[in-house]
């Protein structure tokens, strides 16, 4: 059986990811040895293992509009452990702030590499999806969009596009695409000299599959006496615009005007707000069995996507027996047959989708056989069974292309050896008033400090030491967690402050780190003192080990910095979802800070807003950024206003 090793950028969030994670869980239990590499891990599998990004924080290339060419981290993979032994590398997203696309030849060179490609990243200039743009397919420049995702600040996208081009030039690749039509751009493409071949993404079907909707609708508190239309995207796909928001929107006042008996369940909406009888937000489903029972209880699925290739939620509501209604793109009309699995509208149609979707709410019979069919095409097609059956295949003939090719261009680039750093020992102990005297005696090249009551993860542990290199100190990330057990937003960082290459971490996130002992011997007085570790010389992995809910975090950190009371700073969307997480009668805010002028006078869930230009007269014990995107753009302004250590970041510095 082979071994094989799955590259991505996480291993949870998102469609990649997931197929990722579900091929490679189909492939463990078949016997194979799998493990998986991440630049990002967020869950806790044990085969799943991040490496170090190593950004190098004084290039320009970030400013030049050149995607991760700062990144160093992926140059060393061919020296990771789960490389070195395995016989393939399957590669899919390359892109999203983890991988150096330079990083390619080399990896290709040291094993037979298969690429699935999830969306048009790697034929472009920037853009994961380029909708009616087709610079791609003769050289990009000009972007019409730099801010679709991946976005640039500058337009480099001709730079970037001849740079790919003769990466893959020099590279050794087998392609596969979950579409016919992604597998036709790629034919089109600067891709277009490698091997590539058709599967589909797979589904499992012991997992998605049709239930009793009438008890499936009591367990979940749904009506019996409406049309159900379930439309799911990560943060709800009302507000997604790609996802098709605006023609979801138009949806709902259609069948209101056509008297329709409809209800909109809007999954994956954490803003439960909606002043709308015809809308229910259930929030983040994340247990796989629980969101196949929310596909199960619906009538009818609505995906109006406006650019797709092969996405997971429509093989999954196939599977659980749910008709569509969406439009052709991509990928999508070669899943949904119009008039077999549900109606498919010409993209960008909304008149026409809004008249097939009223069609087939008025007729309960119709739907009937198309879930059946549904049903039966899914197993037939997608199951996970066949999926990964046609990837063993696959690996067949790209190892048989590593071997041909290397042959007849003379490759032999083998993994270059692993960085020659002995196995550092590390010791746990208790952060109190004898750290300093316990670190004299103990024999140990890192250090770990405990608080009160807090467990040190032993994966942390090793996983950390596994990427030390001799730095000072070796951090992780944790996770703040909704009332809902849904990820706040993003990772948080002990990362404070950057400057002239000089970093701050906070202590109150003490046990995310490890410590090089004579680090720790020399500054320990002086952290402690400061609540604040501080050294040139450090290195993150983006995985969290430790995860704690918003309010604890929150709470744990007024305690840590002696805070009384204090004001947000921010007066949208983020901080009222940050308020709905707390209890106000035990959280000292007094008030919000907002840049924006027309908010000042108002009031949000009880506070008052106030202009930031009211802070020097106010003059707050403290503040706390309530902002992901700019937090340190406001980091910067605010710490030049009222004293660094009383601005309260929530996320940490981006690392």
């Amino acid at each position: 059986m082979r071994s094989i090793v799955h590259i991505n950028t996480n291993d949870v969030r998102g469609g990649a990811a997931k197929v990722a994670r579900r091929l490679a869980e189909a492939q463990i239990r078949q016997g194979a040895d799998v493990s998986m590499l991440v630049g990002i891990r967020e869950g806790d599998s044990d085969w799943v293992y991040p490496f170090r990004l190593d950004r190098d924080r004084q290039s320009p290339y970030r400013e030049q509009g050149l995607l991760d060419y700062d990144l160093t981290g992926s140059d060393r993979l061919t020296e990771h452990p789960a490389v070195g032994r395995a016989d393939l590398i399957h590669a899919h997203n390359l892109h999203g702030g983890y991988f150096n696309p330079r990083s390619l030849v080399r990896l290709s060179h040291a094993r037979p590499l298969l690429w699935t490609l999830h969306d048009m990243q790697a034929v472009t200039g920037h853009c994961a999806y380029s909708y009616d743009c087709d610079r791609w397919e003769s050289g990009c420049g000009n972007c019409p969009n730099l801010q679709e995702y991946p976005a640039v600040p500058v337009d480099a996208t001709d730079r970037l596009w001849r740079d790919k081009k003769e990466i893959y030039a020099q590279s050794v690749l087998y392609l596969v695409t979950p579409s016919l039509w992604l597998k036709r751009i790629v034919e089109r493409s600067i891709l277009a000299g490698h091997p590539v071949e058709l599967i589909y993404n797979g589904v499992d079907t012991r997992v998605f599959r049709p239930g009793d909707r009438a008890e499936l609708r009591r367990k979940l508190g749904l009506p019996d006496d409406r049309v159900l239309i379930g439309c799911f995207a990560n943060y709800g796909a009302l507000g997604n615009k790609r996802k098709g928001g605006g023609a979801i929107a138009e949806a709902i006042g259609f069948l209101k005007e056509k008297a329709v008996p409809f209800l909109v369940v809007n999954i994956g909406d954490d803003n439960t707000d909606w002043d709308d009888p015809f809308i229910l937000s259930v929030g983040y489903v994340g247990d796989e069995m629980r969101m196949a029972e929310w596909y199960a209880a619906m009538d009818l699925f609505l995906f109006p996507s406006l650019a797709d290739n092969c996405p997971l939620v429509v093989s999954e509501a196939m599977a659980c027996g749910v008709p569509l209604v969406t439009f052709a793109t991509g990928g999508i009309p070669e899943l949904v047959r119009d008039g077999v699995h549900g109606a498919v509208a010409p993209q960008g149609d909304t008149q026409g989708l809004l008249q097939r979707l009223e069609s087939l709410a008025r007729n309960h019979e119709l739907r009937r056989r198309m879930a059946r069919q549904c049903r039966e095409d899914a197993v037939r097609l997608y199951d996970h069974d066949r999926i990964a059956a046609q990837y063993r295949k696959a690996y067949e003939k790209c190892e048989a292309h590593y071997r041909d090719t290397c042959r007849k261009r003379n490759i032999r680039a083998f993994p270059a050896p692993a960085i020659g750093v002995p196995e550092p020992r590390v010791a746990i102990l208790d952060m109190d008033e004898r750290v300093l005297e316990r670190l004299e005696h103990v024999d140990a090249d890192l250090i770990g400090l405990r608080p009160p009551s807090v467990t040190l993860s032993r994966s942390m542990v090793s996983i950390l030491a596994g990427a030390y290199r001799g730095e000072d100190i070796v951090y992780s990330h944790i996770h703040t967690l909704r009332n809902n057990g849904r990820m706040f937003y993003f990772p948080v960082t002990p990362l404070l402050w950057e400057k002239n290459g000089v970093f701050g971490f906070d202590l109150h996130l003490v046990h995310t780190m490890l410590f090089r002992r004579e680090y720790l011997l020399r500054h320990w007085e002086e952290m402690r003192a400061a609540g604040v570790a501080v050294t040139p010389n450090a290195a993150g992995l983006h995985a969290a080990f430790h995860r704690m809910s918003v309010a604890e975090y929150i709470e744990g950190k007024l305690k840590k910095w002696n805070v009384r009371s204090f004001y947000i700073y921010g007066a949208g969307t983020h901080t009222d979802q940050l308020l709905s997480q707390l209890d106000l009668k035990r959280v000292p805010v007094k008030g919000i800070f907002d840049r924006d002028a027309g908010k000042a006078g108002a009031t949000l869930r009880g506070l008052p807003v106030y202009h930031v230009g009211e802070l020097p007269e106010l003059r707050p014990e403290a503040v706390l950024i309530s902002s992901f995107s700019y937090e340190d753009e406001i980091y910067r302004q605010l710490a030049e206003t009222i004293p660094r250590q009383r601005v309260l970041r929530y996320y940490g510095m981006r690392d």
